[in-house]
């Protein structure tokens, strides 16, 4: 069984993604994109779990530091979600919206009771 990391390391770790991710923001380039690995990586050997603005920040693929003009952002009626596009890899990530999503989902339920 693995052992937990302690919470002094993962209180820790969770500022130090944090402060990298606000460099990537300032950074250029190269840089951002290494600051923006170095925080997954991070993230990944202590076992914390990225804020979803955080994950928002990084390709999934490539790991590079998706910046405003890094990506291209469209929005997919069809779909009900916004697209964001990597510039770096071509990666395509969909982000749902969740507030129109829960309504659809009520919409569909009506006043139907669940079954038990």
């Amino acid at each position: 069984m693995a052992r937990r990391k302690p919470e002094k390391q993962t209180e820790i770790s969770k500022e130090r993604i944090r402060l990298l991710l606000g460099k990537a923001r300032e950074a250029d380039g190269p840089m951002a994109n290494r600051y923006a690995s170095l925080a997954k990586k991070m993230a990944m050997r202590f076992n914390t779990r990225l804020e979803r603005s955080q994950k928002r920040q990084i390709c999934p693929r490539c790991k590079a530091y998706l910046s405003p003009g890094a990506r291209t952002v469209r929005t997919s009626a069809a779909r009900q979600a916004v697209v964001a596009t990597c510039k770096a890899c071509g990666h395509s990530v969909r982000l749902p919206y969740a507030k129109e999503k829960a309504a659809a989902k009520r919409k569909r339920m009506g006043n139907r009771k669940p079954k038990l």
